[in-house]
């Protein structure tokens, strides 16, 4: 950009034959290709939040005759200030916009930061809750089971009682459980992606009525812990979203994996999504898996259509941080 404004200053003086031009930027130069410092020279200062940067000149190769300024014109040294005035405020806007794009990069560091150790302090208690109470249950139930053989013979009543408590340590383990597999998919480590995503999508169905059809290609993915998680969690919202908002009879999940990437697509046949919607501040679920899919230089595509459902589809590269796709 720079170079192009000084190759369009020679014109606009009353000698472009022999006039040459540079602007010597923070420690740059751009010069015109006839560049040789002349004769007489034109000059303005360039500022940057009020700090001299650089300057603009404007040179004569050849003695021309005297004007208003040397043999410069005013109404060239008004253009002459005018361009350097606005370069400088050019220079500001683009330190801007860097500070700016650093600034959320810096945040979206964060945000994956403060995720990943969220995922694994809730693995930590996912383990903890599955084997300490665990444990404690698995003794209550068997020391309910002893005192029930103990109590054969005694009143209807009280078998009763002891039926009931183990009704209730086997609800316990049933919480437990789900509590657990909701801190941490115990699936996504054991098995992998693939068989956690199916066994998500069936507990889904089986809770919401909403029929989820899954394809998963290859059958058995595998991923780093990293990208396994973010796609899981992604999915996982992404059914959350169809639940609360869609109004949707049926959901088709895609899971492909190829060398380059790893596509999810999940379409419903709901009451499709507003377009304001997509990109609404209050809309945190949806901004969530933006932030982090972006952070992995991934890529969400979000298409609704009224009463034809809504089709959401994430790209995952699988070559970043050095790593062979």
């Amino acid at each position: 950009m720079i170079q192009s404004i000084v190759n369009l200053l020679p014109a606009s003086w009353q000698y472009p034959n022999v006039t040459c031009a540079r602007i010597l930027l923070e420690g740059k130069v751009s010069q015109t290709a006839n560049f040789a410092g002349g004769v007489d020279k034109q000059a303005s200062a360039i500022h940057v939040h009020g700090k001299k940067v650089g300057v603009l000149e404007v040179h004569y190769l050849e003695k021309m005759p005297k004007s208003d300024e040397g043999p410069f014109l005013k109404w060239e040294r008004s253009l002459l200030d005018a361009i350097a005035e606005r370069i400088g405020k050019i220079v500001e806007h683009k330190k801007a916009e860097a500070e700016l794009r650093l600034s959320h990069q810096k945040l979206r560091e964060l945000y994956e930061h403060l995720q990943t150790a969220r995922e694994g302090e809730q693995k930590r208690i996912a383990y903890e809750i599955h084997d300490d109470l665990g444990q404690i249950l698995t003794a209550l139930k068997m020391d309910v089971r002893w005192l029930s053989r103990e109590l054969s013979d005694s009143t209807k009543a009280v078998r009763s009682r002891t039926h009931s408590m183990t009704e209730l340590v086997d609800n316990a383990f049933r919480t437990v459980h789900e509590i657990a597999s909701e801190l941490r998919p115990t699936l996504l480590d054991d098995f992998g992606l693939s068989a956690q995503v199916l066994h998500h999508a069936e507990e889904f169905q089986k809770r919401s009525g909403v029929k989820c059809s899954v394809r998963i290609r290859p059958n058995e993915i595998v991923l780093d812990q990293e990208r396994s998680v973010l796609a899981f969690r992604v999915f996982q919202e992404l059914l959350t979203n169809v639940l609360r908002h869609s109004d949707a009879a049926k959901v088709n999940v895609s899971l492909v994996k190829s060398k380059a990437e790893l596509k999810l697509e999940v379409r419903d046949n709901g009451k499709g999504i507003a377009r304001g919607k997509i990109s609404d501040r209050n809309s945190f679920g949806l901004r969530g898996i933006m932030e982090r899919v972006t952070f992995w230089r991934g890529q969400v595509v979000i298409r609704g259509a009224p009463h034809k459902g809504t089709k959401v589809v994430v790209r995952l590269p699988l070559n970043r941080r050095g790593e062979t796709p």
